[in-house]
């Protein structure tokens, strides 16, 4: 069974957990990354990625502190452009190409925000 935590949904940071038992799939990288160590009681390892829906502060802000400690973040190449980043932890994503995280089967599509 998947565990939602919401650590954050508004203008001030938006941060989702999808846990199960041995892995943490990260949407947002709004909050700082102390606030996700805490949610997972500071079991960072099982953080298998993060991915950022789009390049807004409110989404976005800490990715450089999760890339800072290696945790891949999967983004569309728009918002890696955007937010100027060069990393090798940063990988870009193609809208409708699905992926997998760690057993994590992933589908990105094109929204308008």
């Amino acid at each position: 069974m998947v565990k939602l935590s919401v650590l954050g949904s508004s203008s001030k940071g938006n941060c989702y957990l999808f846990e199960e038992s041995c892995s943490c799939l990260v949407v947002e990288a709004g909050v700082k990354l102390t606030e996700v160590k805490k949610a997972l009681n500071y079991n960072v390892s099982k953080i298998c990625g993060c991915i950022i829906t789009h390049e807004h502060k409110d989404h976005s802000r800490y990715v450089g502190e999760y890339l800072q400690n290696g945790i891949k973040c999967y983004t569309s190449e728009g918002t890696i452009e955007a937010l100027g980043i060069d990393s090798m932890y940063l990988q870009g994503i193609a809208p409708l190409k699905a992926f997998d995280i760690e057993g994590w089967r992933i589908l990105p599509f094109e929204t308008r925000h």
